[in-house]
């Protein structure tokens, strides 16, 4: 079990089902509705796995794992995303994303990929 993951994610009810299932392969699952919060999250807490959606207000997923690179090259992200993009898939690569998991989620393939987060 992960010690804490953060999970950004602007849509509500997105947000709520799938956190209800975070919440049973961690200890602390933290949330924020916007790049901008998730970043600040970041700098607060010591966090296992960040999953964040692309699309939000404020500040994007992209904007947000540039910044969080900056001072972290090594924990793990997750991205969701609708998009199939490929400009999108060679920003998530150069960025060292993990995986990309394509909106809506199955629920299976993100709960198998965060089993598979060693710390």
């Amino acid at each position: 079990m992960l010690e804490s993951i953060l999970y950004v994610e602007d849509e509500e009810i997105t947000a709520q089902m799938i956190g209800e299932i975070l919440n049973d392969y961690c200890e602390n699952l933290y949330f924020a509705p916007n790049g901008k919060i998730g970043q600040e999250i970041f700098k607060k807490k010591k966090l296992d796995l960040i999953i964040t959606d692309i699309q939000m207000p404020i500040m994007n997923g992209i904007e947000m794992i540039q910044k969080i690179r900056e001072e972290d090259k090594d924990i793990v992200i997750v991205c969701t995303t609708g998009s199939c993009e490929i400009e999108l898939q060679k920003s998530l690569s150069n960025l060292n994303v993990h995986a990309n998991i394509k909106k809506p989620i199955n629920i299976n393939t993100l709960i198998d990929f965060v089993k598979s987060v060693e710390i």
